[in-house]
């Protein structure tokens, strides 16, 4: 073998190897980017689910939501988590629905969580009239707050198309590398049936 067929054999094992590298780097980062991506979409889902699920069985005229941080308070027919019959509704001797708690779902802009919160009524009341709800500190502090969805980074309430109805939107997003973010955001419109 001469020195001139060397070098073309050198030559060519280095394309080669090149080639392999960067098939093995591109592959890597499209697997990163596609991890990414599911991620941030399955965290969009579970926020948006949980929040359509019990905003739907509360009532319009007891919900009120604010955008700094952003956040919802609204009443809700369930009783508090740390019961065992949670999920039974009760109601007046009248017929009229009983209602346990008020439930707050807000934005920690800083960790970008979405965490839900709830304080006791004390006792099942019916409406109307519709007691005032307590102020986004008091669920901020309440030992009952828990992180429903990470990686949220926008959540906003507006009034819906309909007179039940309420608009949610929430992005949530997350860094592929340095530079690079995904972000998905969910636009939903819930009606609120009671």
């Amino acid at each position: 073998m001469t020195i001139l067929e060397a070098l073309v054999a050198m030559t060519v094992l280095s394309l080669l190897m090149t080639s392999i590298y960067l098939l093995l780097i591109y592959g890597l980062h499209s697997r990163r980017q596609s991890e990414v991506y599911q991620t941030v979409h399955h965290q969009a889902e579970i926020a948006m689910q949980k929040l359509s699920v019990e905003l739907t069985d509360s009532t319009i005229p007891t919900v009120s939501y604010g955008a700094t941080p952003p956040h919802i308070i609204f009443l809700s027919l369930q009783k508090t988590l740390d019961q065992p019959d949670r999920s039974v509704y009760t109601f007046a001797p009248s017929g009229s629905a009983q209602w346990h708690k008020w439930v707050c779902f807000y934005l920690d802009e800083s960790e970008h969580n979405l965490i839900r919160s709830e304080i006791d009524l004390g006792g099942p009341i019916t409406l109307p009239p519709t007691p005032s709800p307590p102020v986004l500190s008091d669920f901020q502090t309440s030992p009952s707050a828990r992180t429903v969805a990470r990686n949220i980074v926008s959540l906003e309430f507006v009034p819906g198309a309909g007179l039940q109805t309420l608009s949610l939107s929430l992005t949530a997003e997350a860094m592929v590398n340095s530079d690079k973010a995904t972000s998905i955001t969910l636009n939903s419109e819930v009606r609120v049936r009671n």
